[in-house]
């Protein structure tokens, strides 16, 4: 008996999909709470644009991984490439420290 693993592309990016949409909803709870932070007096509103600028980046790169899983979900991409949304958030996540430093680094909002 020969195992039919077709059905293991498609699950991975459903799955990938719904992980990358829950990122997406951190991340905007992130900038949420930046913004809702600044209220105070005792704390300078500029820290708000500071503290979610990364955040704006990481809201970015979540949307383009979900519209390139519903791409090829939807078939308007050949689906022999579906392990590269895989890849690319492994790899994110495996450096968003880095990333996160570098981009509070070049943070334009200091």
């Amino acid at each position: 008996m020969k195992l039919d693993f077709r059905w293991l592309p498609e699950l991975t990016l459903r799955t990938l999909r719904v992980v990358a949409i829950g990122f997406l909803l951190l991340n905007l709870y992130s900038v949420y709470t930046a913004y809702t932070a600044v209220r105070s007096d005792l704390v300078p509103k500029y820290l708000a644009q500071y503290t979610a600028f990364p955040h704006y980046i990481f809201i970015a790169f979540y949307s383009l991984i979900i519209f390139y899983i519903w791409r090829i979900l939807k078939g308007a991409i050949t689906s022999q490439y579906w392990w590269v949304p895989v890849i690319a958030v492994i790899v994110f996540e495996s450096t968003k420290f880095f990333i996160y430093g570098f981009l509070m680094w070049v943070n334009p909002f200091q």
